[in-house]
C-alpha cells in the first residue's frame, strides 16, 4: 500500500501525507484497497495514469467524492478469494465414505 500510494503521489505531485489509507496489503497479493486522496479532484488522477512514472501494477477505480477522509482502523473487514491450482481431481472430492475432502479439511482448519 505504501509503495502504491508513493507513486502515485510521485505521479500527481503531491506529497503521500496528504493520502490515507485504512490498512495495509500484503505485497505478494493481488489486493483492492481504498485510499483517499485529499482535496484532489478525480479529473487530475485520472491523468495521472499517463505519467511517464505510473506503476503499471496500480489501477485506479470507483472514484467518489467524501465529506471524511480514510483513517487507520476504519476497514469493515476482510474479504478472500482463494484460487487453488494445480489441485488433484482427489482432493477435492469427498471420499465415498462421506467424509471431507482434502481442500475442505484443509479450509477448516485456516478458519
Amino acid at each position: 500500500t505504501g509503495e502504491a500510494v508513493t507513486n502515485i503521489a510521485r505521479c500527481v505531485g503531491r506529497s503521500p501525507k496528504q493520502f490515507s489509507f485504512a490498512g495495509t496489503k500484503d505485497r505478494r497479493g493481488v489486493t483492492v484497497q481504498q485510499v483517499c486522496a485529499h482535496r484532489l479532484p478525480a479529473d487530475q488522477l485520472r491523468r495521472t495514469l499517463l505519467h511517464r512514472m505510473w506503476d503499471k501494477r496500480v489501477r485506479i477505480s470507483d472514484l467518489e467524492y467524501r465529506s471524511e477522509r480514510l483513517r487507520l482502523g476504519m476497514l469493515s473487514g476482510n474479504r478472500f478469494n482463494v484460487a487453488l491450482r494445480w489441485v488433484r481431481p482427489a482432493a477435492v472430492l469427498p471420499p465415498a465414505d462421506g467424509g471431507k475432502s482434502a481442500v475442505d479439511k484443509a479450509f477448516a482448519s485456516v478458519q
